[in-house]
């Protein structure tokens, strides 16, 4: 299937929900998985263990948290994507899903828009900071584009994969300032490790995760891709307050399970995670990532994701 029909085609599942589907098992009878297709003690454990706490308290069945990390997201993603269509896998993932569909260099083991449904968007909104190394020769934005600019010697910048978000951010860096900084593929911990060390320059990467290494001293913060500064970097300017009014990026993460699930049991499920992020702990965190709650339905669910593809594909220099 190519990339144009897959866009068109991602919001269908939504639109093919039956309002009167049901099943007669009493859903949930058992636990469900929740896979997270990145490795454990990254963003999405922080958001999607309290929030999966939270839904087990509304459904009355446990959820069990799944790591299958590997490709970006994509081993995860196809679990799910391969599973019973009941209700009992979901995947709890980032905007990498839409990178993953538009920018994979291999052909992906399932088709998004035939084998999975959007469940609901959990928050949305946070941008990233652009950090280098401490010792970085670079006291402002405007350096760090001079030295990535040198034809000499290219700036290193660690990204999550193809199509993550900190590829299309170190793609939009080059495209802005006219560079062409040397991609180094790491997950996001250790990128940021490694950048802290001084083995890599760069790393795009949420607020909450560098803010305290920010303000130790052990990296340099640039610049914030959001529509406002980040409550945990508040004097970490915009991109957009440093020149650059079309500079914005923002992170999602949302809700999968199988095409084919009974509407109902969607419904179940997005209607605890409604109720999760309402939970005092659990807002609190969505918060502290400098993120916005959602909890919407399949459909405007699907609405977002059809306006995520086109922001990514503009990104990309792609036609629409």
């Amino acid at each position: 299937m190519t990339v144009c029909r897959r866009t068109a085609l991602l919001a269908a599942p939504a639109l093919m929900l039956s309002a009167g589907a049901h099943t007669e098992e009493t859903f949930p009878s058992r636990p469900i998985r929740m896979i997270v297709p990145f490795p454990p003690g990254g963003p999405l454990d922080r958001i999607g263990r309290p929030l999966a706490e939270a839904m087990r308290t509304m459904l009355g069945q446990p959820i069990v948290f799944e790591n299958r990390a590997g490709a970006n997201g994509i081993i995860g993603t196809q679990v799910v994507a391969t599973a019973a269509p009941d209700g009992y896998t979901l995947l709890i993932t980032t905007g990498s899903f839409v990178g993953n569909m538009l920018f994979s260099p291999v052909p992906l083991p399932y088709d998004p828009a035939r084998d999975l449904q959007p469940v609901t968007l959990v928050q949305y909104g946070s941008g990233l900071v652009l950090v280098g190394r401490p010792n970085l020769p670079a006291a402002s934005l405007d350096q760090v584009a001079q030295l990535a600019r040198r034809e000499t010697e290219a700036l290193s910048i660690a990204v999550s994969g193809a199509g993550n978000i900190t590829q299309l951010a170190a793609r939009q860096f080059d495209r802005m300032v006219g560079s062409r900084l040397l991609e180094v593929v790491l997950a996001t911990g250790p990128a940021i490790t490694e950048v802290v060390a001084g083995h890599v320059d760069l790393v795009f990467a949420g607020a909450s995760l560098v803010a305290d290494l920010v303000k130790e001293g052990r990296l340099r913060a640039y610049g914030y891709t959001g529509n406002h500064r980040s409550g945990l970097l508040p004097d970490v300017p915009l991109f957009t307050e440093l020149g650059y009014p079309d500079w914005k990026l923002f992170g999602m993460t949302g809700i999968w399970t199988r095409a084919g699930t009974p509407a109902d049991r969607i419904g179940r499920v997005q209607q605890s995670v409604a109720a999760g992020l309402r939970v005092p702990d659990v807002a609190r965190i969505v918060a502290e990532g400098d993120s916005e709650p959602s909890g919407n339905t399949p459909a405007e669910f699907a609405a977002y994701l059809q306006r995520e593809i086109a922001m990514q594909r503009s990104l990309a220099g792609m036609a629409p």
